[in-house]
C-alpha cells in the first residue's frame, strides 16, 4: 500500500507484513483531502511546502539595560586645551610648594650678615668638584666657612638648660666638621672660643656660645697634635707631626710665626703664664718603648730658644704632653718612659722625676694653686701628686688607656678621658668617682673645662667636639 507522510513523501508498506507484525507500533498517517485508495497513483503537489519549526527564542536576562550609545570623540582642539589646563595646574602646585619651602627655611640673620655660617655646614674641602666646592686657602692659612641658607642660624642665642648638680651633667651640643681624630682642645680665656686640633692636619676655631665654626687653619702639613691659647687670648699655638710649632693671630686667622727647631714630631705645646714663653715637646713615635729620641724646648714667642731640657743621665728626653704650673716656676712633662718630669723654668734644670705609673704617661694638668699635679697613663689610672709632701693618690675606674685629664677651676672636680669612650668626674679631695659621662662613640682623647667652670669640652677619635653642662 502506498501512502503519504505529512511532508508529502511516499510510503510503501506491505500490508501482509503489517498485519502480521504485532510487535511494531502502528503509525496512522493521514493525507488530508486525499481519498483512501490503495491502487491510485499519487502525484505530489509541487506547491506543497514542508513544515519547518520556528527557532526557539533565546532567553533575555532580567532587567537588561539597553546598550549605551557610543560617546562622541573629542576633536584635536579639545585635547590640546585639556593638556594646557593640566600643565598650568601642575606648575602652580610646584610653585606653591617651592614658596612654602623657602618660607620655612628663610634665615633673616644670614641674609643680613653674610659672615654668619650655619652650624651644620662644617665641611671645608671636598675630594671632587662634583661632590662639593674646594674652598680657597688664603695666604694666612685661614679658610672661611661657606654660608648656606638651608640651615638657619637662630637670631638669639639658644637657651641651654644648665644642671644644678654633678648628677645632672648633660651633653649640650656636638661640634662636627673634622674628618679625622680630634686629639686636643683648648678654650680661650674668655670662655667664648674653642680651638680643636685634628689628624686631618687642621685647627678649627668655634664660637663656644653658638657652636658655629668661625674658620679653619690649614698651614700644617701633617697631623696636628697640640693647640694652646695665649693667656691674653690674642694668639693660638699649634704643634704638629710636621715637626713645627705655629703661632696664629686669632682675630683674623693669619699665621704669625713658624718655629722650626724641633727634629722630631711635636706632640704638645703650652704657654707660660707670662704670655711670652712657650714650651714644646717632641718625640719620635717610631720608638714605642721610650721617648728619649726627642727634645723639650723652652722658647720665646719670637722664636728665641731659651733652654733645651737635658737629663744628666740620658742627655736628652722627649715628651708627649707639657704643662706650666700656674705660678710659672715649674714645667711638668708626661713621658712615654712611665714617668713625669718636673723642670725648673728659669734655668732649665730637672727638679724631680715622679715615678709610679707602670705604662706610658699621656697627659698632665696642674691645680690652680700649683700644689697638686694630675697625671694619666696607659695603665688605666689617674694619679694625684702633692708636690709639697710628695704624696700620691691613685684613682681607678677606667677600663682602658686614660688619655686626658683636666681640673675644674675651683679644684674640687677632676675630669679624665679614656679610650673606653667615657669621661669620669672625680672628687679631687677624696678621690671618689662622681659621674661617668657617655656620648662619644670612640676613645675620648682630650678635655678641658671652660675658665668660667660652666662647661666641659671633650674631643675624641670619633672626630667630634662635645660640650657638657657642669653645675
Amino acid at each position: 500500500m502506498t501512502r503519504l507522510n505529512p511532508y508529502g513523501e511516499i510510503i510503501e508498506e506491505d500490508q501482509e507484513d503489517h498485519q502480521n507484525d504485532k510487535t511494531k507500533d502502528k503509525k496512522v498517517v493521514f493525507a488530508p483531502d486525499q481519498p483512501d485508495q490503495a491502487d491510485q497513483e499519487f502525484t505530489p503537489n509541487p506547491s506543497f511546502q514542508p513544515f519547518e519549526p520556528s527557532p526557539r527564542p533565546q532567553p533575555q536576562p532580567p532587567f537588561a539595560a539597553p546598550p549605551a550609545p557610543p560617546l562622541p570623540m573629542p576633536d584635536q582642539r579639545t585635547n590640546v586645551l585639556l593638556l594646557v589646563i593640566s600643565g598650568v595646574f601642575f606648575l602652580a602646585v610646584l610653585i606653591t610648594l617651592f614658596a612654602i619651602v623657602l618660607l620655612i627655611n628663610r634665615d633673616p640673620v644670614a641674609e643680613e650678615d653674610p659672615g654668619i655660617s650655619p652650624r651644620p655646614v662644617f665641611l671645608i674641602v671636598t675630594a671632587t668638584p662634583e661632590v662639593g666646592t674646594v674652598m680657597p686657602v688664603e695666604p694666612s692659612g685661614r679658610t672661611e666657612t661657606p654660608v648656606s641658607k638651608k640651615t638657619p642660624v637662630p637670631e638669639e642665642i639658644p637657651v641651654r638648660i644648665e644642671p644644678s648638680s654633678v648628677d645632672e651633667v648633660i651633653e649640650l651640643s656636638v661640634l662636627e666638621g673634622h674628618t679625622d681624630h680630634v686629639v686636643r682642645v683648648a678654650i680661650a680665656p674668655d670662655s667664648k672660643t674653642i680651638a680643636s686640633a685634628s689628624g686631618d692636619n687642621t685647627i678649627k676655631v668655634w664660637n663656644a656660645t653658638t657652636d658655629v665654626l668661625q674658620y679653619t687653619l690649614m698651614e700644617h702639613t701633617d697631623f696636628v697634635r697640640g693647640v694652646a691659647w695665649s693667656p691674653d687670648g690674642q694668639s693660638l699655638a699649634s704643634a704638629s707631626r710636621d715637626k713645627t710649632v705655629r703661632l696664629w693671630n686669632v682675630d683674623d686667622g693669619t699665621l704669625l710665626f713658624t718655629f722650626p727647631q724641633h727634629t722630631e714630631e711635636v706632640w704638645s705645646v703650652a704657654w707660660a703664664p707670662d704670655g711670652e714663653t712657650l714650651a714644646s715637646a717632641a718625640c719620635a713615635s717610631r720608638d714605642d718603648d721610650n721617648c728619649h729620641a726627642g727634645e723639650i724646648l723652652l722658647w720665646r714667642k719670637d722664636g728665641t730658644v731659651l733652654h733645651q731640657l737635658h737629663d744628666m743621665e740620658t742627655e736628652t728626653v722627649g715628651g708627649v704632653s707639657v704643662a706650666f704650673a700656674p705660678d710659672g716656676q715649674t714645667l711638668a712633662v708626661a713621658s712615654k718612659d712611665t714617668t713625669v718630669w718636673l723642670w725648673n723654668v728659669s734655668d732649665g734644670t730637672l727638679q724631680e722625676r715622679l715615678t709610679g705609673h707602670t705604662d706610658f704617661v699621656w697627659d698632665v694638668a696642674w691645680s690652680s694653686n700649683s700644689e697638686t699635679l694630675a697625671s694619666v697613663s696607659r695603665d688605666q689610672t689617674v694619679r694625684l701628686w702633692n708636690i709639697g709632701t710628695s704624696s700620691v693618690r691613685t684613682l681607678k675606674g677606667h677600663t682602658d688607656f686614660v688619655w686626658g685629664v683636666a681640673w675644674h677651676p675651683d679644684d674640687e672636680i677632676l675630669a679624665s678621658a679614656s679610650k673606653d669612650q667615657t669621661i669620669r668626674l672625680w672628687d679631687a679631695d677624696d678621690g671618689k668617682a662622681l659621674r661617668t659621662l657617655e656620648g662619644h662613640t670612640d676613645g675620648v682623647v682630650s678635655l678641658t673645662f671652660t675658665p668660667d667652670g660652666q662647661r666641659l669640652v671633650s674631643t675624641a677619635r670619633d672626630g667630634t667636639v662635645r660640650l657638657w653642662g657642669i653645675p
